[in-house]
This record gives structure tokens, sequence and C-alpha cells, in this order.
């Protein structure tokens, strides 16, 4: 039901405390409604709409897909459906200068939005730190200073408190307005705790958990995905073993699937609780790039004026998720071993495993916070790994506090079942399969579905061509990643190779030279 406009703030209704959201979804800068609004005057999809955007700010594309739902879901701002945006009462409302009815729902949604408003009426002329100290020691479930001073954000922006929004606020003394005293008039706090009063250090928030049977339905479900039940367990058994450092490590053989069983896991938890997995999954592609901390956590730019914290990959992420202890959020990283695991993540291990601070800067001459005060232990962290020679080791500083669950084995007869092609091809991807495997340097789905892809492509330009089709595609995608030093498993593994191919030309000729060289030299490689 659309929020009808009030003219009077004679009754301001506020939600239950545990119906409230405690994130509120604070706007980088003022001008970030003025951009949405001049782009969704028609409508528009949520796509074209980051798009536009985009390059407003700095501002990291998940956290741009996400927040026109934050939006809508918080302050009714934006009407959403399905993937389309477009222009509710609220927003038109804003857009001809009438902030209120944006306001009204903010106090509904938003925890302790109200009860920082009447801390503010008791207490005038105090810094945001005073503030901040007040509201920490009333609930010490916020782990960030981000949930106070987006609040404090949003109630000069609505008009509540000076100084205004277009000030600076760092040093500045906080007071309530005469517009803030009238919205205040019509707020009931019987059932509430006021911040200042007795502090309730006691409320605790209670992390919603989804058992595994729901989660295996739901992932089972994905015709595309090859699920084994007893990996996908361990999964779950992993991330909920220790509440304090959810963190699992997924090694083994690239392309079976390691990334996408996360994805998938992830999305079913967000489908379970009835929340977007836009705003609570992260999947970031480690690089070699990745030399320190700054491409995830960010960095202050010193040499603007005024300064400007710039925002990593995880930026946003681990304030949102700060920001809202009673939901899951997933964080994948990809190949996390492509680059030093400790060069980039060492702030975030430590406080994993000791409590301390994760440090984002550390000067008061901007308006972003300095740290969070620990990990968020609703995060489930997971990452990635394949070990070859581009790739780096681990030390027990990042083992100690994983748990490890190697995917090494492929189950070609259930990809085979949901995605059936010419026996033949079957056949002899079956027997490739059963000759690399002993000597580990066999293959997973990915080569499997582009050997599959290739053929069917191949009989589509020529429906006689399966046998050279074929030839080529193991030719490509099986035989380079054949490679050792003399050994009597290898030798045998080249030996049973070449019987297997002897029907593949190409193969057969290649998998000779390989075995020529192997006794002439005592290793070899596709590569010459």
């Amino acid at each position: 039901m659309p929020l009808q406009i009030k003219t009077t703030y004679e009754r301001v209704e506020l939600l239950p405390l545990d119906k409230q959201i405690n994130s509120m979804y604070r706007l980088p800068d003022a001008n970030f409604l003025n951009e949405m609004l001049s782009c969704h005057t028609e409508g528009c999809t949520i796509s074209d709409l980051v798009d536009s955007i985009k390059d407003q700010g700095v501002y990291t594309q998940s956290y741009l897909y996400g927040l026109p739902r934050q939006l809508n879901r918080g302050y009714h701002f934006l009407g959403i459906d399905g993937n389309i945006v477009y222009a509710n009462e609220v927003s038109e409302a804003y857009a001809q200068g009438n902030v209120e009815p944006m306001m009204l729902a903010a106090f509904r949604n938003f925890f302790l939005l109200a009860e920082l408003l009447e801390w503010c009426n008791r207490n005038t002329a105090k810094r945001p730190r005073e503030i901040i100290a007040a509201v920490t020691q009333h609930y010490s479930g916020w782990t960030s200073d981000k949930q106070t001073m987006d609040r404090i954000w949003w109630l000069r922006f609505f008009g509540l408190i000076t100084p205004s929004v277009g000030q600076n606020m760092i040093a500045k003394k906080i007071s309530i307005t005469e517009k803030g005293k009238a919205v205040l008039a019509g707020m009931d706090f019987t059932d509430r705790s006021l911040i200042g009063s007795i502090p309730d250090n006691e409320i605790r928030v209670q992390l919603h958990t989804v058992g595994f049977q729901t989660l295996l339905e739901d992932v089972q479900s994905d015709s595309e995905l090859i699920v084994d039940i007893q990996l996908l367990k361990s999964i779950h058994n992993g991330f909920h073993a220790n509440a304090s450092k959810r963190f699992i490590i997924l090694s083994g053989l690239s392309g079976t699937g390691k990334t996408k069983i996360l994805q998938r896991y992830a999305e079913a938890y967000c489908t379970a609780l009835d929340i977007d997995s836009y705003e609570q999954v992260r999947l970031v592609s480690i690089t070699p790039a990745f030399k320190d901390h700054t491409h995830l956590l960010g960095y202050l730019n010193s040499n603007v004026q005024p300064p400007r914290y710039i925002h990593g990959e995880l930026t946003q992420f681990l304030l949102n998720a700060t920001a809202n202890p009673e939901y899951p959020f997933f964080l994948i990283l990809d190949e996390m071993n492509l680059a030093q695991v400790e060069f980039y993540f060492s702030s975030v291990l430590s406080a994993m495993e000791s409590g301390t601070q994760i440090v984002f800067h550390d000067t008061q001459d901007i308006d972003f916070p300095s740290s969070l005060r620990c990990w968020p232990s609703n995060v489930f962290l997971a990452g990635t790994v394949n070990m070859d020679e581009t790739t780096h080791t681990f030390s027990d500083k990042v083992l100690d506090r994983a748990f490890t669950i190697e995917f090494w084995d492929v189950n070609l007869t259930a990809y085979f079942t949901k995605h059936p092609t010419h026996c033949d091809v079957q056949h002899k991807i079956h027997e490739l399969y059963d000759v690399l495997h002993p000597a580990h340097l066999h293959f997973g789905y990915r080569t499997v579905k582009a050997i599959v892809d290739y053929v069917d492509i191949s009989q589509e330009t020529d429906p006689n061509d399966l046998n050279s089709a074929l030839d080529q595609a193991v030719f490509s995608k099986v035989l380079p990643k054949l490679r050792g030093q003399q050994s009597d498993l290898l030798k045998d593994t080249v030996r049973r190779l070449l019987l297997v191919c002897m029907e593949l030309p190409m193969c057969k000729e290649k998998i000779q030279a390989m075995q020529h060289r192997l006794s002439e030299t005592g290793a070899t490689q596709f590569w010459r």
C-alpha cells in the first residue's frame, strides 16, 4: 500500500524494535537521490539506472545494484516491480522538495533513529563522538561507528538537528531543531529503553540461520548444478562450526564448480530467509595485483580537499554486514591464492582471530568511520583455490582459521544424466577421465562442458564430422594439462591414454611425441 503523504506530525508510527532494520543505507553524497530521480522518471531497469549513475561517485557495482532495493525497503523511495524502477509518491514528493514522506518511513523502519532524536532533545550541543559513545553504551551490538553516524546524517538531512547536512560535521556541536521537536512530539516511547537512561547492554541480535535440509532441497532443484551431498554438508557444517569466524576454503580440481556451489548455497540461504541476495552475497575475483589491503578495504585520498575515503570492494559490504547483524552476508574470494593472502587480507585474519579492529584510516578529518571494532560474525567467508605453478601456498595463519574442503572427484554419470549428449562422446570422456584420474591429471565439469559444446556446434557445421570434432576438442581441452616428471605412474598414464586415443589422429600423434619426450628427457608437457 502506498505511503500516504502527511502534512503534520500528530502521530509518527514506530515499528516494534524487533521489526526494524539496523542499517540506514546512508548515501555517500547529497546529490545521489537527485541523480536517481533524473534517471527513473519514465521508469527504467535497475541495470539502466546503475549504468546512468555509476560515474557520479566512487560506488562499487554491487553497491549500486543493491541500493535501489534498499531505498525501497527502508524509505519506500522508488517503486520496484521485478527489475523495473519507477517513481512513486515518496520519490515524487522528494522531487518537489518534500522529504517528509521519506522521513516518516525512515522513523517507522529504522532501529534507534527515533531514540537518537529523543537523546538529542535531552542533550544539546553535543559533538558526534559524544553521541556515538552514548549510543554504544546503550547498544553494544554495533561494532562500528557507521550505524550512529548514518543516523546523525539522516537526522541532519531531514532538518531535525543542526548543523545542516551541507556542513562538515567534524567538531560541530549537534542540537535538535524546532522541526525536530515537532516530529518528536508525535512519537510514543512507552515500550522503549531510551538512550542514556538505563544502558541496555543485554540487547543481543540473534543471527537468522537456515537448516541444511532446507538448503539441500533448494540447491538440488538447480538443473544446471551437480550436487555432491556430502560436500554440500561439509560446506554447511564449516560455516556453522564457529560462530565468530565462519571461514572455509574450497580447494581441488579446476572446473569442479567450487565457486558455483558457493553462490548457489548463498542464494538458497537468502531465499529461505526472504532477503535479497544482491545485498547479501559478494563475489570478489582475486588477481595477482592484490599486493595490499586497499583493493578490498579502500584507502584515504588526502590529495583532495576535503580528504575522501575511496571505497574498496569490501568496504560497503562489511559496513552493511556490521549494521545488520541479524542477517547472514556471504563473501566469496574467487581464486584467493592468485595473490599472497597475507598481503591483502592480514588485517582481516588478525581481527577474525583476536577480535582486534579493522582499521580503514586514522584521521578525524573525514565523515567516514575510521574502523570496524571487530570482524562481523555474520559474514560467511569462503575462498576457492587451485594449486598450480601460478598460485601461492597458504601459511598456517590462513589454514588455522579455516576449514579446508577438497573438491576432487567428478560425477560424470550425474552430469550426463542432466546433460545428455552423443553416446560415443560420453563413452570417450569416461575413458579419458578413468585413465587420468589415478595420476591426478583428470578434468572437471567445465572441461566436460567445453568438449560437449565443441562437438555439438561441429555437428551443426558438418553432421559427419563427429570423430574429427571430438579429436580436436580432446586435443584442445585435455592434453594441454598433461605434464610431469618421469615416474612409473606417469609413464603408465601416458601409455593408457595413447590406447584410449588411438582413433583420434591429432591426439594420438601428440601423445606419442609426449611419450617420446618423457623417455628421452625424463619430463614431458604439451607445449614444445
